[in-house]
């Protein structure tokens, strides 16, 4: 026998189905009862249940793009300390380098005039 959800309270032979509850009957029945808007197809989409999707679908968009966007914005914080970082270690060598270079050549001086 084919079964339909109720949408609107419905009373058959007796018995009382609630909203929400599975109603089975025999498929004239059923797709009367269905054509009133008293039981739904329980493989059928209700149009409520496509508007809700489509909201969870928005705001899993929405919040999917506020992580990419705060990745990106750590990703080019983490990028420029890092340039900075280079660009501090860069200067030091350079400065240990030019140390180096005037030290040999001072001791090189200091050798040549003893």
């Amino acid at each position: 026998m084919p079964k339909a959800t109720v949408i609107n309270t419905l009373k058959h032979n007796g018995v009382v189905y609630e909203k929400g509850s599975t109603f089975e009957g025999d498929k004239e029945l059923i797709d009367q009862l269905t054509r009133d808007g008293v039981l739904r197809d329980k493989n059928a989409v209700a149009e409520g249940d496509e508007v809700d999707a489509q909201v969870l679908i928005a705001n899993a968009i929405a919040e999917a793009e506020k992580i990419v966007a705060d990745a990106k914005a750590k990703a080019e914080e983490i990028s420029n300390s890092a340039k900075a970082d280079a660009e501090n270690i860069k200067k030091a060598a350079t400065e240990a380098g030019e140390k180096a270079v005037a030290d040999a050549k001072a001791k090189a001086e200091a050798d040549t005039k003893k």
